[in-house]
């Protein structure tokens, strides 16, 4: 249900999951250490609310998981999140860790809007 209402970064391609591709990403890269990923963001895309979508959402959503520390919110833990502008984001592993892009199609990667969160999202 949390995947028909919410969007991510990457989305699993159907028949082979390993292979995922951009949502609300339009690309990303990996460092060749296998610790950063650098995403890049879609432009123009709004909220139901009417906000406009940055990198600040994916901050506050990814920073969320880590803050939740529990249940599937677990894959986020030891990745920091930084956004060096409105449009990208990138997310570092202490060690390398190439399911990065692969934790980002699952529903604790749902990025919500860190302007206006219903307050629901405070009891998940």
């Amino acid at each position: 249900m949390i995947k028909s209402a919410y969007d991510t970064l990457l989305r699993s391609t159907p028949h082979d999951l390993s292979k995922p591709f951009p949502e609300l990403a339009t690309s990303f890269t990996a460092s060749p250490d296998g610790k950063t990923f650098t995403f890049a963001l879609r432009r123009g895309v709004k909220f139901a609310s009417g906000n406009p979508f940055t990198s600040a959402d994916v901050a506050f959503s990814l920073n969320r998981d880590n803050n939740i520390n529990a249940g599937a919110a677990n894959v986020m833990a030891g990745l920091s999140v930084s956004t060096p502008d409105a449009f990208t984001v990138v997310v570092t592993s202490p060690d390398p860790n190439l399911a990065v892009p692969v934790e980002m199609t699952q529903f604790n990667a749902a990025i919500l809007d860190s302007v206006a969160p219903p307050t629901a999202w405070r009891n998940i």
